[in-house]
């Protein structure tokens, strides 16, 4: 399988899970998971749609680099979350919660583990 549709697979499961989330959330007020849920998912999905949209490997081209890629855009992602996490401390209606900055790097670690799963990475 190539890998383009692997992590395609991978955030599309992702954001499936983030929609289900979404749509209880709007039901049950007050639950911690469902709360904090959202922010690992979004650290999880945005790289792996990142990589998806990554022109495909060229014959010879170095795995390690796609891998290079694929951890830059879960760190550029997991500190823009965590970013946008404290700019909400400026905003009347949106709240600053550590659990939320704790989610989003679990979602990095969960990313990090399932891509060095499915993403080529050089052979030493």
């Amino acid at each position: 399988m190539r890998r383009s549709l692997k992590c395609s697979l991978v955030g599309v499961a992702a954001l499936a899970c983030l929609t289900i989330v979404q749509e209880l959330r709007a039901g049950l007020p007050g639950n911690f998971l469902l709360g904090v849920l959202p922010n690992a998912l979004a650290a999880m999905i945005i790289p792996f749609v990142f990589i998806s949209i990554y022109p495909q490997e060229r014959p010879g081209e170095a795995e390690g680099r796609i891998w290079r890629w694929f951890l830059g855009a879960a760190l550029g992602a997991c500190v823009g979350l965590i970013g946008w996490e404290f700019l909400q401390q400026s905003a009347r209606r949106l709240f600053f919660d550590w659990n939320d900055i704790i989610a989003t790097i679990m979602g990095f670690a969960i990313a990090v583990l399932t891509g060095a799963r499915v993403m080529p990475r050089q052979r030493r």
